[in-house]
Formats: structure tokens, sequence, C-alpha cells
């Protein structure tokens, strides 16, 4: 399906094999999908309204926007991570995180995670993360890394109005010559609210 006023391509998840009933675990199929519309030329991958379970990190990969229904299109972790995150972005560009809920389980998942990792050393370009709510995460709700020694550039990260409850560490973090990262309108509980910062170079945040 494509979007009438911006002939977007839309991938409605459910119509490749996105089950999101909370149980399945629907990673191999939703990262098989996002790599398709990658190697298409982009478009969006629209989450249902539902509980997708991922036993693994979802990868994002250059052009394609993940874009939810609002908190009721949730992104469920089922397994430890060994301190990666829901979902992962590597050397990509042009990724769009909008509209959904991570729901990290830090209760029972004790290994550090984030609900959202930018990869060392970093060389993705223009993120775009938007209205997405990530709760209990064991390390960081976002965290977004470069390459200390600026052999590798990054840049072109925006986050705004995103929301971090109850997490074990930190609420949004950018570091290691992350450039032009700019993090604003947020929302957090007491813990993540004090551990807000940004510690790369051209940075800003604004709650």
């Amino acid at each position: 399906v494509r979007d009438a006023a911006t002939r977007t391509q839309i991938r409605y998840a459910k119509d490749y094999g996105i089950v999101a009933d909370g149980t399945t675990n629907d990673l191999s199929a939703l990262n098989s999908l996002i790599n398709r519309v990658s190697v298409d030329g982009g478009g969006v991958v629209l989450l249902p309204v539902g509980t997708v379970l991922v036993n693994g990190s979802v990868v994002a990969k250059s052009n394609v926007t993940i874009r939810g229904h609002g908190p009721t299109s949730i992104l469920k972790l089922g397994v430890n991570v060994d301190g990666y995150g829901v979902v992962n972005i590597g050397a990509v560009s042009k990724v769009v995180l909008e509209n959904f809920k991570i729901d990290c389980q830090r209760a029972t998942l004790t290994q550090a995670n984030s609900g959202i990792r930018g990869l060392a050393p970093g060389g993705y370009t223009d993120i775009f993360i938007h209205n997405v709510w990530v709760d209990a995460p064991s390390y960081a709700g976002i965290l977004m890394l470069g390459d200390s020694t600026r052999g590798v550039i990054t840049k072109g990260v925006k986050i705004f109005d995103c929301l971090v409850t109850d997490s074990g560490g930190h609420g949004i973090i950018g570091q290691d010559a992350v450039d032009d990262l700019v993090a604003a309108h947020h929302a957090a509980d007491a813990v993540a609210q004090r551990q807000h910062h940004v510690a790369g170079e051209g940075g800003d945040v604004e709650d």
C-alpha cells in the first residue's frame, strides 16, 4: 500500500507474519520485513495494535520508518540481549522510529539493556526518534554511541517527545562524538529524569 499524499510504501506488519499476541516470537518476521522494505528502496513498517514479542534485537535499516499506533503498539523484549538494545541502530541512514512503546522488562531481564541503542562506533546519520515510550530498561531508555576517536562520524540524531519510565540507570544518553544530536520535549520518571545527558559534541538536551 502507498500513502496517497507522499507515495511512501507502507507495509502492514500483520500481513507479513507478525502475530503480535504477546507470546509468539515475532523477531525473525519483523527483521525480515524491515530488511525487505530497505532493499526495496524504503518505506514504512506499520506495527499493529498489540504486543510484538521479540526474543532478541530488532535491527533498524536505512530508509525505513518503524511506526506504531501509539502506546498500544508494544515491542516487548523476551530475552536478555547482553547489553544491546531492543532496537539496534548500526551504520545506517534515514531511519525513523515513532509512535510505539518498548517494554524492556528489567524486573526479569537483568542484563544491561536499552530500549534503543545506537551501536558503537556509530556511523549512523539522519536518525529521527519521535513519541517512543521506553519502559523498564536495565541501563538506558535511549543510548546513542559514537566513536571517541572520531574515526567514524555520527550526526543528525533527533529525539523528540519521548518518555522513559522505570529505568534501572539512565534516561537518554548521547556520547563519544555523536555530533548534531538534539533531544527535546521529553518526560521521565524521577530516576531517569536526573540522568539525561549528552556527552558528544554539538549536542543539546531540552526536557
